[in-house]
């Protein structure tokens, strides 16, 4: 038994160190392993709680996580797509924006696509600002 939890232990090490899991998710894989060691000691009905709420914890953090990394995304994408650095302020942003716009604007021969994408960029990197600032 305390080979079978050092290797887990070390399965666990590793997923965390190469990133396939994140610290948050570590507690509820715990808890999880622990259920079943108590399922395997007899111990069924407590065992299977304990996995069933891990199983739960583990989904709900990964939801978080992945709606954390999609708006990260959005914002890098957005600095991408305006060549703004995350040490712009919201002035500095408006400005790329506004060169930006005077080269792809529909009425100019941009294409009303590129004008949308400029605008949602600038959008969620003053909301960012904002966000953090205030």
């Amino acid at each position: 038994m305390a080979v079978i939890l050092a290797l887990l232990a070390g399965l666990l090490f590793w997923a965390w160190w190469t990133g396939r899991i994140n610290t948050r998710q570590i507690l509820p894989i715990g808890l999880m392993i622990a259920g079943a060691a108590l399922a395997a000691r007899g111990q069924f009905p407590v065992g299977i709680g304990a996995i069933a709420i891990g199983a739960a914890w583990f989904a709900g953090t990964r939801r978080r996580i992945s709606k954390d990394q999609s708006r990260q995304y959005a914002i890098d994408k957005a600095r991408h797509l305006l060549g703004a650095s995350a040490r712009d302020d919201a002035e500095m942003i408006r400005k790329r924006h506004r060169k930006l716009m005077a080269e792809n604007h529909p009425d100019m021969g941009g294409s009303e696509e590129r004008a949308r994408q400029l605008n949602e960029a600038r959008d969620i990197l003053l909301s960012e600002i904002e966000k953090n600032t205030g």
